[in-house]
């Protein structure tokens, strides 16, 4: 399949998805707290300012010395009147156990969501700096310290956006596009590294699916409940109202 053939499928089985969404609102007047869900997201550009930046996620070291395409840390809180919690999805390979408990400290401190109540995640792309050390690369230690207080923010801007909500979330079978990658070589099978080692067990792009493991896609969404302010309209001056 080619990515114009997977995309086109990923939107279908997407819409397919949100078109069967169950929803769960806030309460009305007098049914339980009268608060009832609410929900707050940010999102807030990660990118790093200052190069060259070590990259992470190949055999060897690499560097970047510009921004091609920004980065994102993507947060949502949710509150149900008696449990808070908060899910921040940032654009970096992976996250450490360190900085993770970092900004989940960081957080808690200054808006009084629980740590155990914060999830820090990564979309595992192999074209963000390195915050990790991974295969041939190092931690990029200056880019580590500008992220965390970003993390941080986002976090603390989607708590304080917190409005009335519903939320929903679905389930669907997909076993056509959904298909594991990854072959497993026999120990007496294993490829040598780019380091000269024996290392390589596993072949990530083996060239055809090998298995499903997760044949589904799944889906959240929250929406506001709140009233949306009026847009202001502006109305042009006439031609006889115009200055001259």
């Amino acid at each position: 399949m080619n990515r114009r053939d997977f995309v086109a499928a990923a939107a279908s089985a997407a819409g397919t998805l949100l078109a069967r969404h169950r929803l769960l609102a806030a309460p009305a007047a007098g049914e339980g707290d009268d608060r009832g869900l609410r929900a707050g997201a940010s999102i807030i550009d990660i990118s790093p300012k200052t190069f060259p930046v070590i990259v992470n996620g190949s055999f060897l070291e690499r560097t970047a010395t510009r921004v091609v395409e920004p980065i994102h840390a993507r947060s949502l809180v949710l509150d149900d009147g008696t449990t808070r919690i908060a899910v921040c999805v940032a654009d970096l390979i992976a996250v450490s156990r360190e900085l993770a408990d970092d900004v989940a400290a960081a957080v808690q401190k200054s808006t009084g969501i629980p740590g155990d109540h914060i999830l820090i995640s990564a979309t595992h792309t192999h074209s963000a700096p390195s915050v990790i050390g991974a295969l041939g690369s190092d931690r990029d230690e200056a880019y580590t310290a500008y992220v965390r207080p970003l993390l941080v923010r986002g976090i603390e801007m989607a708590a304080r956006n917190l409005v009335p909500a519903r939320a929903g979330w679905a389930v669907a079978q997909d076993p056509e596009h959904t298909r594991c990658r990854r072959w497993i070589y026999r120990s007496d099978k294993m490829r040598v590294d780019p380091f000269g080692e024996r290392s390589v067990r596993a072949m990530m792009h083996p060239g055809r699916a090998t298995g499903v493991r997760s044949p589904s896609w799944r889906t959240t969404r929250c929406t506001t409940t709140a009233p949306r302010p009026s847009r202001p309209t502006t109305t042009a001056p006439s031609a006889a109202s115009s200055p001259n």
